[in-house]
């Protein structure tokens, strides 16, 4: 019997567990996102609609929340027993000159203090995270940047995730994922692998903010509240530029790169407007208006849901790599918050009774109970090698008997099979099985194809093998048929093998308008698909010998041509040809 220890511990929360990566937005609601740092792709990706208070900064229902979390762990297949790093809309964020002399601890103080002052956190107690700013100051002090969230916010989070046996492990904001992501990307590019000075504009629903950088470094924050709601189209526009000149003039910069997380605003036209012939701009659109990924994504993710993905999605999916700009963790500071005694006591359910256990005495119990364990096997080490020589002898005789009576049984076994070489019962099941498994498939491909695609080879086999090949006039039906065949045959594994453009031409392909695609959605392993090529030349190979040895008959054949025979093939594997939108269902 093999036991998983690792799943054990999982269940137990002190196992290995896999890191989840989930952003809150405001536009899109509840993001999880996969991304492979290596190859720079999202692998995964999916949401689900998610109220936010604009006004309070929060969630508006943590039940929603939790209930959307376990939707997005069940369309990705993950275990609800994981690690999750979180990403927030920012709430608020500033800079702070503190004396030298203060220890992080002190600081902290310092900033929680500063973060009191505000109208969010009189009703709300703050929970800090900071960094030290990269520009250099003299004296006494050193400025540091630092961010807050309400911290009954992050408790309530916490809560809701630990319900499901998920463990809140990180918590960011939109600002620092928004930069990483801009970082990790290369969006913006040399300005920001350089050091050179540039600004980062954010628009968003309340306001805009400046982030004055040098290459990958913040060395400034200013922040401009302005009701966007309130304004026309032309007068939101011009309300902005206008505001944005004068800001600007306090920031210096040969660039400036815009981002708009709002769709009342197009980051286009608006960089548009404030540029001019001292300084370069650029932008991009984390809204409605973005036609462009931010880096390329898996082909599972289809290209309406691929659009829906946020700047800050893509930043919170990559912030456990190193040497990312903005590593600010909330969690640091919640943990460090509260103090563990080493023997505060643990309670311990058993039915509806609860016991408490110091932690001490729990490791001390834990220990007995590994010795109890242990000790009788080690006692079985020892006296087994004692009886081993008589039971050997024992089990010798006892093999020399076992092998007379198998050759018996072998004997009688291979003349009963000579009486019964036919199993007219067993051949009637498997008949039936194949012939249901190929109404199946063909029901499938009757079902699934839609008006702009065709298929021209179709093959099948007994085991559950499918090959289909075919063209379509846009990439929109082929991701139709595939998701259709896979809807309709649960169990097949299919995937989406191949997908291009038919030709490779590129003159021929902006000369015809209307591109056709082809594609290959298989179950077959690279192997398997490679095998069936080489079966399939070599009949055809075959059938051309043939059919050249036919062209000159013996002096003893009659020269008058046979009728084919109308007998079927014995196994009816594939189709090799054009096939109308509806298949005929016949075996």
């Amino acid at each position: 019997m093999n036991i998983n220890i690792n799943e054990i511990l999982l269940q137990l929360g002190i196992g290995s567990k896999e890191t989840v990566y989930l952003s809150v937005s405001p536009r899109v609601g509840l993001e999880i996102i996969k991304v492979d740092t290596n190859t720079k792709m999202i692998t995964a990706y999916a949401n689900k609609p998610l109220e936010y208070n604009e006004s309070l900064r929060e969630i508006t229902d943590y039940e929603e929340f939790k209930a959307a979390v376990k939707d997005l762990f069940d369309e990705l297949h993950i275990s609800l027993h994981c690690n999750i790093i979180l990403n927030l809309p920012m709430v608020l964020f500033g800079t702070k000159e503190v004396p030298l002399i203060l220890g992080d601890d002190a600081v902290s103080e310092v900033l929680i203090s500063e973060a009191e002052q505000t109208y969010t956190f009189k009703r709300h107690d703050p929970l800090v995270a900071w960094m030290d700013a990269n520009s250099k100051f003299g004296g006494e002090t050193r400025r540091v940047f630092y961010s807050a969230l309400q911290k009954d916010v992050v408790d309530n989070i916490k809560s809701a995730l630990a319900e499901i046996g998920a463990t809140l492990v990180g918590v960011k904001t939109s600002l620092s994922s928004a930069i990483n992501a801009l970082y990790f990307s290369d969006l913006v590019g040399e300005p920001m692998r350089t050091e050179t000075n540039w600004n980062l504009i954010i628009v968003g629903l309340s306001g805009y903010s400046i982030c004055s950088m040098q290459g990958a470094k913040i060395i400034d924050y200013y922040e401009e509240p302005l009701a966007l709601k309130s304004f026309d189209n032309e007068e939101l526009y011009n309300a902005i530029t206008s505001s944005l000149q004068l800001a600007l003039m306090n920031y210096p910069a040969n660039y400036n790169y815009v981002i708009s997380n709002t769709d009342l605003v197009s980051a286009q036209i608006l960089s548009s407007r404030i540029s001019n012939t001292e300084n370069s701009t650029g932008y991009l659109e984390n809204n409605i208006y973005r036609k462009d990924e931010f880096i390329s994504t898996s082909l599972d993710i289809l290209p309406d849901i691929a659009s829906s993905i946020t700047l800050e999605a893509l930043g919170i999916g990559v912030s456990l790599l190193p040497n990312l700009p903005m590593q600010m963790n909330f969690m640091d500071s919640y943990s460090g918050a509260s103090t563990v005694d080493d023997n505060s006591p643990v309670i311990i359910r058993v039915g509806e009774k609860e016991f408490e256990i110091t932690q001490q005495a729990a490791l001390k119990i834990v220990s007995i109970a590994l010795a109890v364990l242990i000790v009788p096997i080690l006692a079985l080490n020892i006296l087994l090698p004692l009886g081993k020589n008589n039971i050997q002898k024992k089990l010798d005789t006892i093999t020399t008997e076992a092998q007379k009576l198998e050759d018996e049984v072998k004997k009688y076994s291979d003349e009963e099979a000579q009486l019964d070489s036919f199993n007219v019962k067993r051949e009637i099941q498997d008949t039936l099985k194949y012939n249901k498994m190929k109404l199946m498939a063909y029901s499938a491909l009757s079902e699934s194809v839609p008006k702009g695609l065709w298929v021209t080879y179709f093959f099948t086999q007994k085991d559950g093998k499918i090959d289909i090949k075919g063209a379509s006039t846009n990439v929109e039906d082929v991701y139709t048929f595939y998701k259709n065949l896979k809807d309709y045959l649960l169990n097949s594994k299919l995937r989406l093998y191949r997908l291009e453009m038919a030709t490779t031409n590129i003159e021929d392909a902006v000369e015809n308008s209307r591109q056709t695609y082809i594609f290959e959605i298989t179950n077959m392993s690279e192997a398997e698909l490679q095998a069936l090529t080489a079966s399939e030349q070599n009949t055809e190979g075959a059938k051309g010998q043939n059919a050249t040895a036919q062209q000159a008959p013996k002096s003893n054949e009659p020269t008058n041509p046979q009728p084919r025979s109308n007998k079927a093939p014995a196994d009816d594997k594939k189709i090799d040809a054009v096939v109308p939108k509806t298949l005929p269902l016949g075996l």
